[in-house]
């Protein structure tokens, strides 16, 4: 939300402010699908109505998730079920 609401001060996109503001939840959502071994269908499908953009949203985790040391799992989890669901 600290992203969205700085980047709020230099554009009107929701595109690209949906995209800052929820990028880092799919790894919550893949995290605790681990633990509780299925997935938060209900909280994947909220952070999808948000989503101005779910291929920028796919790009921008993947590159925010290429960073030496990160999992690719989350990004590649992300991928399929963007894909299953029909947002791609």
């Amino acid at each position: 939300m600290r992203a969205r609401r700085h980047a709020e001060h230099f554009t009107d996109d929701e595109r690209l402010l949906s995209t800052l503001e929820l990028h880092d939840r799919p790894y919550s959502l893949w995290r605790r699908m681990g633990r509780k071994g299925e997935p938060d269908e209900k909280g994947f499908a909220r952070m999808l109505e948000r989503l101005a953009d779910p291929a920028l949203f796919l790009r921008f985790v993947e590159l925010d998730g290429s960073t030496e040391g990160k999992n690719p799992e989350p990004v590649r989890w992300l991928d399929q079920e963007l894909r299953r669901r029909g947002a791609l």
